[in-house]
């Protein structure tokens, strides 16, 4: 089976959405506040922010931390996290019919301009939310979904990638193998079970469950 027909046949598998390329433009008006300091060290994820693995804002109008997703160093919009209002997470988007992309933190690199050290093996980790692809970029590149179906956008993002693991929350857990079986055929693919959530773990804990310790 070729490479190119095997892209095919997954990406079918997968959520039909195309990508779009049109820039988000950031508003001048959202800051950099000590409220983005505070609830990235509430998460263990400071160092992440500091280290420009990631951009955060704070958005006063909708009362939101608003991850901000890169892509070829350009932004493409951004994903906001309420702890008081519904939706619990929102998506920024540069225009209204624009499809969502993956948010991709790092381990190397800034968000803007992620590098890989020679002969290093690629791994991503494929997690819901923002805040745990943040947690996870200590070890690997964290790359958020922002729910739990995979759309077939995303597709050639992770054939970037040496190797996949999947961590999606328990509930999830059976969409995860369906994935990793498909996924499995053409890149080397992890299920990672998960008892709770990673944003809510601590690095060691973390490190133990990606089993690097």
């Amino acid at each position: 089976m070729s490479a190119t027909i095997g892209k095919k046949e997954l990406s079918n598998y997968f959520t039909n959405e195309e990508a779009k390329t049109e820039e988000f433009k950031i508003p001048d008006e959202w800051t950099d506040s000590t409220r983005v300091i505070n609830i990235l060290n509430k998460y263990n994820i400071l160092d992440v922010f500091q280290d420009k693995r990631i951009q955060v804002c704070w958005d006063n109008k909708r009362q939101r931390y608003v991850f901000m997703i890169w892509h070829g160093g350009k932004c493409f919009g951004g994903i906001g996290r309420s702890f008081v209002n519904k939706p619990k997470w929102l998506f920024y988007k540069a225009y209204e019919k624009q499809n969502k992309f993956p948010l991709i933190v790092p381990k190397h690199g800034t968000y803007y301009a992620p590098y890989y050290p020679s002969k290093s093996k690629k791994i991503g980790v494929v997690v819901e939310d923002a805040i745990s692809a943040a947690a996870v970029s200590h070890y690997y590149d964290g790359i958020a979904i922002l729910g739990t179906h995979i759309p077939s956008n995303y597709i050639s993002v992770l054939y970037k990638y040496d190797a996949i693991y999947i961590a999606l929350d328990e509930d999830a857990t059976n969409k995860a193998l369906e994935y990793q079986k498909y996924m499995n055929i053409f890149i080397p693919t992890k299920i990672i079970m998960l008892e709770q959530d990673l944003k809510d773990m601590t690095k060691d804990e973390i490190e133990k469950k990606l089993n690097l310790g």
